[in-house]
Order: structure tokens, then C-alpha cells, then sequence
């Protein structure tokens, strides 16, 4: 069992413990690398990873789900796990497209959990973990790969990645961090702070969720509406070609996640990240 210190402040000061080593165990019964890996990363969330909407633990779903894992034993959130003994670059490898897209288009999509594991002398042991919470699960971010060929034991099957670089570090709601823990209640402001992008359609989603990617790239809490057009309006119609009036949207977007509360406005056309 290990300790992962917390740093906050007096009044918080706490310490999460969390047995960062899957138990090997229980993957003794399996042949195939793949299939321990599952058996071992699915036992690890149930035991030590809670839901990051309402805190309640979570549950493991029956075996061959087509669209979930895990779901909460409190509210309706669902989750789908993907684990890899590679850290994480741009890409990550989600698996069959079709699937994919079909999980797009329900109309209660999972979250993905992502954990990433290291293999040591004594087992496996996960580093860094993170939520992609389901408000920024969009058609944007999969890239759909080159069939396999036809001599391929999968002939013809095709894959897809999902495009993590396309995400704002809002997206992504980190429990563990290069083997750094999150407290608890981080967890869940970050996952709520961004709930609101459940309510907006799919087009004012894609929007939104570009803006907020362009914010973080200004890499400044406090910004201007004349910055922000500066760096951020080409590449924002480039995404966006059909749109003629492009600063216009950019206005109204900015409004938004100041309505939500993502953003301060100061006056002046200046904003600032809350």
C-alpha cells in the first residue's frame, strides 16, 4: 500500500492512500498479456477509483458490455475503461471505429477512464490516471485508421484514436498525475466546473470546447478580447470554415463561460479564468 501526500493547506491537509499495484493474482487464471491486464486494471478502479461526479463508489458492469465497465452506485454516471502500459502521447488507441462512432451517437455515452500503468520487478503499477468526462467526447476528436489488410487475422478491421492534443486540460479530470494523487474533492470541482457543455447541442459544443483549447494556448489567466483575436481567430476558422462571421462567435462563446462560470469578465473586453 502507498501514500500519496496531498499538498493543500492546513485547514485541508489530508492524505490519500492508494494502492497503486495491481493485484497480480488475478490475472493467474488468464493466458494472453491483454486479458490479465483487463481482469487486474478493471479490479483496480473498483477498489480505489470513485465516481468524479457525486464521490459514491463504482461498479463493475457484467463482462462483454458493449458501451460501459463500470457505473455508479448513486447517480447515472457510466464509464469505459481503457488501460495501456505506454504513457500516453497525442493519440491514444480506443479500439474498433464503429463501436466508436455508435457510442457517439447514444444518448447516454460513457465517460472514458484512461490508466496508465508501468511494469516493475514486482508487478504492474499505475502512474497516471485520468477522466475524459462525456461532454467532451466528440466526433472531432477520433481519427479513424487504415483497415488492416486482408491477410490480417482481424482482415478488414478497422480502428480508431482518440485525439487527446485536441482536448483543454479541462477535458481531462486527472486522479493521478505522474504518480501524484489528486485530492478527492479536486476531482469533483474539476468535473463539475465543466458539466454545463452537457447541456449545449453538438455544434455549440464543438465551439465551446475549441474556445476553451484556444484559451489554454494563451497560456495566461487574464487575457483580452484583441489578444484573443489575435492568436486564436485563424485557427478557429480554419476549424470552422462555414462560418462567415467568425469574431462574432468568438464574442458569444466568451459570453458563455462567463454565464457558466468558467470565465470572469473584468470590463474592458478583459477576461480571466476562474
Amino acid at each position: 500500500m502507498f501514500s500519496c501526500r496531498l499538498l493543500l493547506s492546513p485547514c485541508q491537509a489530508a492524505i490519500l492512500t492508494v494502492n497503486k499495484d495491481f493485484d497480480l493474482s488475478l490475472g493467474a487464471g488468464y493466458k494472453s498479456k491483454a486479458q490479465k491486464v483487463r481482469v487486474m486494471s478493471e479490479a483496480w478502479v473498483e477498489n480505489n477509483i470513485v465516481c468524479p461526479a457525486c464521490g459514491s463508489a463504482l461498479q463493475k458492469v457484467k463482462n462483454n458490455s458493449p458501451v460501459k465497465d463500470f457505473h455508479c452506485a448513486q447517480c447515472p454516471e457510466q464509464f469505459e475503461l481503457k488501460s495501456s502500459g505506454k504513457k500516453w502521447g497525442r493519440k491514444i488507441m480506443a479500439g474498433a471505429y464503429a463501436a466508436m462512432r455508435k457510442r457517439l451517437q447514444s444518448p447516454q455515452p460513457p465517460n472514458f477512464f484512461f490508466l496508465h500503468y508501468k511494469e516493475t520487478a514486482a508487478g504492474c503499477r499505475v502512474e497516471n490516471f485520468f477522466c475524459l468526462p462525456k461532454q467532451f467526447f466528440t466526433a472531432n476528436i477520433i481519427e479513424k485508421r487504415c483497415s488492416l489488410r486482408a491477410t490480417a487475422r482481424r482482415a478488414r478491421w478497422v480502428g480508431c484514436k482518440i485525439l487527446v492534443d485536441k482536448l483543454p486540460e479541462s477535458g481531462k479530470i486527472f486522479y493521478m498525475r505522474d504518480n501524484i494523487c489528486a485530492p478527492d474533492a479536486d476531482v469533483r470541482r474539476n468535473f463539475a466546473k465543466i458539466r454545463f457543455l452537457n447541456a449545449q447541442k453538438t455544434e455549440a459544443k464543438s465551439w465551446l470546447i475549441d474556445v476553451m483549447k484556444q484559451i489554454e494556448l494563451l497560456a495566461q489567466r487574464r487575457f483580452s478580447l484583441t489578444e484573443f483575436y489575435a492568436k486564436a481567430e485563424a485557427d478557429l476558422q480554419k476549424k470552422h470554415p462555414d462560418n462567415n462571421n467568425v469574431k462574432a462567435k468568438i464574442r458569444q462563446q466568451l459570453q458563455t463561460l462567463r454565464d457558466q462560470g468558467y470565465l470572469s469578465f473584468k470590463g474592458g473586453g478583459i477576461y480571466e479564468l476562474c
